[in-house]
């Protein structure tokens, strides 16, 4: 899929009449935002933003020092908004404080569900994003580490989706803090390996199942930290069926 904007609803002037002061003075909207760009602006926050009202609703993404990538992105927002010495690049919008709050804190932010419906293209703007604000990059190979492991597993798919290799692991720090890793593999690498030892015999009589997950009947698997997209047994073993002579009488 492949959007082009994004809409949010907006107040009407008359709306505004009901409002306390000081959220009356937080009416900084948008109606529709480039989706390149709400997408690079989503990639930022879930790695390095948060939201907060404290009388002036805002969104903030912190930087340890200027980020000229940061600044051009805050530009290209239909918002105003402020950089403030120590690293804060903040959007004062009780719009956008309203949308981001569902996502809670960064032991809780998961990717909304829509972003796996996009393209590869516009899943890459999103990630490229997030590596911008939490990922270390070295030889081509990628490393994120985070607190929320629901967030590590949703990067982990979202890179899947867009054909890289990409393992996790979790650690835990000498001062009892839990940290779940991924490693993402360099483009060119199309394929994960299997040791042999990996590989086991069991002796089994039964039926063997097959999930059936329509339109498309492809599924995520996820195992001992490693994921791959599969797709339904179902219509293979049919189509081998109907080109067996006999295949009736199975």
């Amino acid at each position: 899929d492949h959007r082009d904007l994004h809409s949010f609803p907006t107040r009407r002037s008359s709306d505004l009449k009901d409002l306390p002061p000081h959220q009356y003075k937080c009416h900084n909207e948008a109606a529709k935002i480039k989706m390149d760009v709400w997408l690079k602006f989503l990639g930022w926050w879930f790695s390095e933003g948060c939201a907060f009202d404290s009388k002036s609703p805002r969104v903030s993404i912190r930087q340890m020092s200027k980020c000229p990538e940061l600044v051009k992105l805050l530009e290209d927002m239909p918002y105003s908004s402020f950089i403030s010495k120590d690293g804060q690049y903040s959007i004062f919008s009780r719009q956008l404080y309203e949308y981001f709050k569902q996502f809670g804190d960064k032991y809780s932010k998961r990717i909304p569900k829509w972003i796996f419906g996009l393209n590869k293209r516009q899943i890459n703007i999103f990630l490229r994003a997030f590596e911008a604000g939490d990922g270390h990059i070295n030889k081509g190979i990628t490393t994120i580490g985070l607190c929320n492991e629901g967030l590590i597993d949703d990067l982990q798919a979202l890179y899947c989706i867009t054909g890289r290799v990409v393992t996790k692991r979790h650690s835990v720090t000498n001062t009892g803090f839990n940290v779940y890793t991924i490693t993402v593999s360099m483009e060119k690498r199309k394929y994960t390996e299997l040791r042999k030892h990996s590989i086991r015999t069991i002796p089994y009589d039964g039926n063997i199942w097959c999930l059936a997950v329509p339109p498309y009947h492809n599924f995520l698997i996820r195992y001992n930290n490693r994921v791959s997209y599969t797709g339904n047994s179902y219509f293979q073993y049919n189509y081998m069926m109907s080109r067996i002579r006999g295949a009736n009488n199975f």
